[in-house]
Formats: C-alpha cells, sequence, structure tokens
C-alpha cells in the first residue's frame, strides 16, 4: 500500500459511514456547480440575497475567467504528467437507498489522471477570487472563509477515495499560484479582458500537453469565447442597467439558455470543431446577455 493510499484508508476508517457525505460536499468544486454559481451571480448583476454588497458584473466576469483558466492548466498538466488516481477501492455507503447509492458511486467512479486535483484547483480560484473582488477592500475574513471552503472540497477528494493527498496540495498550491499571478496581471481584477488572455494561453498549453482532445478543446474555446466577447463588448457589458425583475428574468432564462447549450454538448458529444464552436458559445452568450436584455427594454 503506497503512503498516499494508505492516508485514504485511515480517513475513510474514521469517517466510516460518513464517507458518503462527502460526495456531495465534492460538488462545492465540480465544473458544472463553479460554472452555474458563477453564471447565477454574473447574470444577476452580484446581488445575493442576504449580502450587504454586491459584486461587480465585470468582477464576476474576472472570477469566470480565472474558472476557465484553472480548468484549462488542470487539463493540460493532467494529460501532460499523467499521475494516476487511488485504485478503486472498497465502495461504501451500502446504507444509502438504491439511487441515492448508483449516484454515489457513479461520483467516486472518478476517469482519468490524477495531478493536480481540479476540484482543489477550481476551488480555490473561484472562491479565492470572489473573496477577493467582493466588497469595497479585501477582507481577511471572507479570505479565511473561501480557504476554509476549499479545504473542505480537497478534503472531499481524499475522502472519496478518488485522489491521492498530493494531488489536493498540488491543486491547492498550483491554485494559489495562478489566483496570485492573475491578481497581479489584471490590477487586482480590474482588467477583465486581460484574466482572459491568461485563460487562452492556459488553453493553448492544454492544447499543446495533451493533444487533440475533447477536454483541451473544449476549454480553449471556452477561453477564445471570452476573450473575443470582451474584447468585442466589454464596455457595453459594463454598463448594462436593469431592474430587479428584469435581473430574475435574465437569471432563469439566461441559465435555461446556457445549461441547454452545455447539457446539450455533453450529451451528444458533437464532432471536436463544433464542440470547440459550442463551447465558444457558451461563454459569449453568458457575457452578451445583460446586454440583449438592456436593449430590448429600450
Amino acid at each position: 500500500m503506497s503512503h498516499g493510499t494508505g492516508v485514504i484508508s485511515v480517513v475513510q476508517d474514521v469517517l466510516g459511514p460518513l464517507v458518503p457525505v462527502f460526495a456531495l460536499v465534492t460538488q462545492l468544486g465540480d465544473v458544472w456547480f463553479l460554472l452555474l454559481l458563477l453564471s447565477t451571480l454574473f447574470l444577476a448583476d452580484g446581488r445575493v440575497p442576504g449580502f450587504h454588497d454586491r459584486i461587480d458584473r465585470c468582477a464576476v466576469a474576472y472570477v469566470v475567467a480565472l474558472a476557465i483558466g484553472g480548468l484549462a492548466l488542470t487539463v493540460g498538466l493532467k494529460l501532460l504528467i499523467a499521475y494516476p488516481r487511488p485504485p478503486a477501492g472498497a465502495v461504501n455507503g451500502g446504507w444509502l437507498p438504491g439511487p441515492l447509492f448508483d449516484l454515489y458511486v457513479g461520483v467516486t467512479a472518478a476517469e482519468g489522471y490524477g495531478f493536480p486535483s481540479g476540484h482543489a484547483f477550481g476551488a480555490t480560484v473561484v472562491y479565492g477570487g470572489l473573496a477577493l473582488v467582493y466588497g469595497d477592500s479585501v477582507s481577511r475574513r471572507r479570505l479565511l472563509g473561501a480557504g476554509v471552503l476549499a479545504g473542505i472540497v480537497g478534503f472531499s477528494r481524499v475522502a472519496i477515495g478518488v485522489h491521492h493527498l498530493l494531488s489536493v496540495l498540488g491543486g491547492f498550491g498550483l491554485g494559489v499560484a495562478y489566483l496570485a499571478l492573475a491578481t497581479k496581471a489584471t490590477d487586482n481584477g480590474r482588467q477583465v479582458g486581460i484574466a482572459f488572455l491568461l485563460a487562452v494561453l492556459a488553453g493553448v498549453f492544454a492544447l499543446f500537453a495533451g493533444g487533440y482532445e475533447r477536454d483541451p478543446v473544449i476549454a480553449l474555446g471556452m477561453a477564445l469565447g471570452g476573450r473575443l466577447t470582451w474584447q468585442v463588448a466589454g464596455d457595453r457589458i459594463a454598463a448594462a442597467s436593469l431592474s430587479a425583475r428584469e435581473r430574475g428574468l435574465l437569471v432563469v432564462g439566461g441559465l435555461t439558455v446556457i445549461g441547454g447549450l452545455f447539457v446539450g454538448m455533453e450529451v451528444l458529444e458533437p464532432a471536436l470543431p463544433i464542440t470547440f464552436l459550442l463551447s465558444a458559445a457558451i461563454v459569449a452568450t453568458l457575457l452578451v446577455l445583460p446586454v440583449v436584455a438592456d436593449e430590448r427594454k429600450r
């Protein structure tokens, strides 16, 4: 038994029947959840019920770019390093009812390479990025909260046995490094176009590191879609002004459209050139929806 596998065994022995709970917790760092969270925030113009301050729409777009760049780097590094995941172990959660047990098995049957943990990387840049852009100044309390949340996501990956501890720690370290680089290069997130440019560079790296495969193509497509759209319409996106009712309708309608495109791409798995165009269209559509809604009311 390797040291990394031994850590997983110890964690699972300690948690016992609670292990399946972390299959739910781990979704907080999954690509689908992070994109849903950021899309909702962007379409709602950064207004969150129960929070006094809002996150500026441009700041949310910056974190979207961080998420895409993080995804691209993760994909590229996984394919380049080819570090294996832990061997499949005993499945916990026999106490779960049938459908939930099947869902749990599906979550813990991760495929592909292990280093770095995409969940740890994504949670670090997204929650860390949101903590940095929320409010008028940087708060240590918010950063600590983001760190704790990312830490829980990373721990969940070890708990359900899909990552070695090394992969999770690597995801944290690389995520912090990428977040620091982006913060410096974009003047604390103010230069959204540069953030999307960093994502494009990360997408190019993923394509060269992993070859002409689906995941690198998706990452590069999303990055280019964001970069070109922001370059053409960034000022109009920032200036779009919507009422509370209009924002609510935009969230519902926008998530329906974007979700439909995303699910269609995942289910149909079209040829790679079409996948590239759909990936670009998903991000471009998200970014221009506030402009479309603003112009329709005039």
